[in-house]
């Protein structure tokens, strides 16, 4: 939905949304690159050979063009609310990772919309988008309704996911969504992110965990001081 505002009206024009991501019919759109979504600094290929999942797109199903930038769902827990070697946790919102009413930031992974209205902690504390790493997670590319939105569970800057070996259960795999659905970057020390009020700032890796969670919630009350990130 967002194509026509990006530069894209051509590939808008092209999609034949009645049949969705998948299938023949889309597969010349759906796995067309845009510049515009891939940071130069990912040595990620444009295209990969390693099979996204989940509503991937083209004629096999399972392909999909590089994307780096991602809608932010906020700092829902993953699905399991047992799993996760990490401390500092958000609780697992009713075990919902980021859909339908679970999702505490701007994006929704699936069938949820916010208003400008809805973001009480105020715009320019609230991640709007953020940038992560193409092949660190199997879900990732632009035409996947699935797999365009990140979360604030896992630490910023997380960049142990080294493996492709399909092992939803290992903190190195790019097959576990819950290690994969976090913010990373190439950039030495930082990744950018876009805020709700449409400006763009670099938040170190260094950043307090709880900080950097209450910056992905839209109405989450906390007080965050300028000087905190």
């Amino acid at each position: 939905m967002t194509l026509p505002y990006i530069e894209q009206a051509p590939l808008y024009s092209a999609i034949n949304f009645s049949v969705g991501a998948g299938g023949a019919i889309n597969s010349t759109a759906y796995l067309t690159p845009i510049n515009g979504l891939m940071c130069p600094s990912d040595p990620s290929p444009t295209q990969t050979q390693i099979a996204r999942w989940d509503t991937g797109v083209g004629v096999d199903g399972n392909s999909g063009p590089k994307l780096d930038y991602l809608g932010c769902f906020g700092d829902n827990h993953n699905d399991d609310p047992n799993w996760s070697p990490f401390s500092s946790l958000p609780f697992a919102r009713e075990n919902g990772f980021g859909e339908y009413g679970t999702f505490t930031g701007v994006m929704s992974r699936t069938g949820g919309t916010t208003s400008i209205r809805d973001i009480t902690d105020g715009t320019s504390n609230t991640f709007a988008a953020g940038e992560s790493l193409y092949e660190t997670c199997k879900w990732f590319t632009w035409g996947n309704p699935n797999g365009t939105t990140c979360g604030t569970s896992m630490p910023i800057n997380y960049k142990r996911i080294t493996d492709h070996n399909d092992n939803a259960e290992s903190a190195t795999s790019d097959a576990n969504w819950r290690v994969g659905f976090g913010f990373r970057s190439q950039h030495p020390g930082i990744v950018n992110f876009l805020f709700a009020d449409a400006h763009v700032g670099a938040i170190k890796e260094s950043i307090n965990r709880d900080t950097f969670r209450w910056l992905s919630t839209r109405a989450g009350g906390e007080i965050i001081s300028s000087d905190s990130y």
